[in-house]
């Protein structure tokens, strides 16, 4: 009976030990709830104070406006790109500007540089530009800009006596179109005949082939040159073909360099140009339609390069645009304001007619057509009477000169940008 009492009594002491326990720990966790609940309102609380605040402002305070020129903060300002402007622009239809009837910029504020470097690069629409003997890459389109450089051998080049120029006559090919490939060695300025060279040409991950082709490297004055014509390998291909080479010399030990460039197969390209050309006064500017003879349909991008009877050039001009299969035009609209700005003298000639079909979201990307090889000369009628002699002028850009005119008002300072260009006008 007393070990059943004791048992019992043991039982009982346990059971409210546990209930001690449990009451303790129920105590503590809310205590802990109470604590986090507390700071939770005290966050909730000056986060609160910090909105009113915002929101109401002060009259000496000065917020920084961004814009695509510039930014005034703490860090670096980014520079503005390409792409940058090219999203900025996107949003004005066509080349037709809305008219502005008032400058947006107050007296005293356009000679601000942030404000000079926006008008700059805005002074035409995104679908063309003035063209200037500086603009090489629209000039060239085709060109590569490998560069002769110090072969990079720590061992064997250590006091960069030895460099070397690994380059190709063009990076695209179309068709039927030959390339060239070249390879050249110096030694301390003078001319050395690579040995041991090896060239092989494969394609990367393009559609229509997979093989590797050894190429043969013969000797043309001081250099080694390997002739190519990709369609005759790989007709149904197109894509980004590589060419490595291997190659040594006397005192050098074994080097290797990679080349690429972009081919279209003659089975592959989607239109071409027929030949067909028209041209006409627009608005104010001038529009040549260019004759297309679509293989596949898609959204084309046809570009091309204007010069005056001095053979100065005067313009570049790009359209994007959807053509379905068969014959038709594109319109290549130049701005008036580049006839100005150029002092073009009349009649124009068309130059570099060049183009191929979008694969956006697809890999490869492009699909080239043919070059025009010929050119299109227009009729002497104009003057530059004819074209208009105003800057772009769109809604955004409206917009963006008054959110400049605003932030001065108000007192914030611009950085000065430093200008990089939109690698379409010098």
């Amino acid at each position: 009976m007393k070990r059943g009492v004791l048992a019992e009594r043991e039982y009982t002491i346990g059971r409210l030990g546990e209930r001690q326990i449990e009451g303790a720990r129920y105590r503590q966790l809310r205590g802990v709830h109470s604590r986090k609940l507390l700071l939770i309102v005290i966050v909730l609380g000056f986060a609160a104070a910090l909105l009113v605040r915002y929101l109401r402002g002060k009259p000496g305070d000065q917020r920084v406006e961004q814009s695509p020129a510039v930014e005034h903060s703490d860090e670096p300002a980014r520079r503005a790109t390409h792409e940058d402007w090219v999203a900025i622009e996107a949003s004005d239809d066509g080349v037709e500007g809305d008219e502005v009837d008032e400058d947006p910029v107050s007296a005293g504020y356009d000679d601000h540089p942030s404000i000079r470097q926006y008008r700059a690069i805005t002074r035409y629409p995104i679908s063309t530009r003035r063209l200037t003997a500086e603009s090489s890459d629209l000039l060239h389109p085709n060109k590569r800009h490998e560069r002769r450089q110090p072969v990079p051998d720590a061992r064997d080049n250590a006091d960069r006596a030895w460099e070397v120029l690994y380059t190709a006559d063009r990076y695209f090919v179309r068709g039927e179109e030959p390339i060239s490939i070249s390879l050249a060695l110096w030694h301390e300025g003078e001319p050395v005949i690579p040995t041991g060279v090896v060239m092989v040409a494969t394609p990367l991950g393009g559609s229509g082939a997979d093989e590797q082709l050894l190429l043969s490297a013969e000797r043309v004055g001081s250099e080694l040159r390997a002739p190519l014509v990709p369609n005759e390998h790989w007709p149904g291909y197109v894509g980004e073909l590589e060419v490595t080479a291997t190659f040594s010399a006397p005192g050098l030990q074994e080097q290797s360099g990679r080349l690429s460039f972009y081919f279209t197969a003659d089975d592959r390209i989607p239109a071409r140009f027929t030949g067909q050309f028209s041209d006409d006064g627009r608005s104010g500017d001038l529009a040549i339609d260019v004759g297309v003879d679509v293989e596949t349909a898609g959204t084309y991008r046809i570009e091309a390069n204007l010069f005056d009877r001095n053979g100065q050039p005067v313009a570049w001009a790009q359209s994007e645009t959807n053509l379905d299969r068969g014959t038709g035009d594109v319109s290549l609209v130049f701005y008036g304001l580049a006839f100005h700005d150029a002092s073009a003298v009349a009649p124009y000639t068309l130059r570099q007619l060049r183009g191929y079909r979008l694969r956006r979201g697809d890999s490869p990307h492009r699909e080239d057509m043919p070059t025009y090889d010929g050119e299109y000369e227009t009729s002497a009628r104009y003057s530059l009477a004819d074209f208009r002699s105003a800057e772009h002028a769109s809604p955004h850009k409206e917009r963006m000169l008054q959110r400049y005119r605003d932030a001065m008002e108000r007192g914030v300072v611009l950085t000065e940008p430093e200008f990089v260009g939109d690698g379409r006008q010098p």
